[in-house]
């Protein structure tokens, strides 16, 4: 499959995708259950932790932090 994925491949954009990338990308595309549905998981706990890309959750702290970078008279 993988030598057959790689001849598919060669010379694309998407050259560097992997089958195995591929399937993810599309998973976290049609989300948990209907990629569950696809893949044909029993368990979408299995699809969920290994298919479906979550987004990280954390606040974005980089604004408050990086300014004591800045000059108080702007340069």
């Amino acid at each position: 499959m993988r030598t057959e994925w790689a001849k598919a491949m060669k010379g694309t954009s998407v050259e560097w995708m992997t089958a195995k990338s591929c399937r993810k990308a599309v998973a976290t595309v049609l989300g948990v259950e209907d990629a569950q549905l696809q893949l044909g998981h029993a368990d979408p706990a299995v699809t969920s932790r290994h298919y479906v890309e979550r987004p990280l959750e954390r606040p974005d702290m980089a604004a408050r932090r990086l300014d004591v970078f800045a000059s108080e008279n702007g340069e």
